[in-house]
């Protein structure tokens, strides 16, 4: 099994559209390209025999918690191929996103995931935040029951509204 960890821009030849097929396979409603709305900081793959057979995206985002500026890391596109489940490679992508983030001085990061449980052996917790955003160029608000927050640094959160201050990745 190989780790890598690469820049959006160094996404590229045969690994790009190997990469979307895996997230075309996990994400079936998916249309198009997947970073076609927010481009990662980094994305994390694994690979074996050169095929991506796990993916996580990490991006760093500048967010509004209780009003004041806070730079959080924001996880998406967490996918892995069926015959590689439950082996434990959400978790080591998770991992390596988490040293990512710290290595960036960012202290917590967020995702919204379908299936709460699955996070919470990474450090993950239910946030109960109203979280504000935009989605198909309309501002929303309100509690996401699969919102999770991981404190990597140890440092105090604030349970008060989360503006994102643009999409959901």
């Amino acid at each position: 099994m190989e780790l890598l960890s690469v820049p959006y821009a160094d996404l590229s030849g045969s690994l790009r559209p190997q990469v979307q097929a895996l997230l075309a396979m996990a994400f079936p409603d998916l249309e198009g390209d997947y970073y076609k709305g927010s481009v990662p900081d980094r994305i994390f793959i694994c690979r074996e025999d050169s095929q991506p057979v796990a993916h996580l995206a990490a991006y760093r985002r500048t967010a509004k918690a209780d009003g004041k500026d806070c730079l959080i890391g924001m996880i998406g596109g967490v996918a892995v191929s069926p015959t590689h489940r439950r082996k434990g490679l959400s978790k080591l992508l998770i991992h390596e996103a988490h040293q990512f983030f710290l290595a960036e001085r960012i202290g917590h990061s967020i995702l919204f995931a379908f299936d709460p449980t699955i996070y919470a052996s990474s450090g993950y917790e239910l946030m109960m935040n109203p979280v504000k955003f935009i989605e198909a160029g309309e501002e929303r608000q309100f509690v996401y029951r699969g919102s999770m927050i991981a404190h990597l640094d140890g440092s105090s959160w604030s349970v008060g509204l989360l503006d994102l201050q643009g999409e959901v990745v």
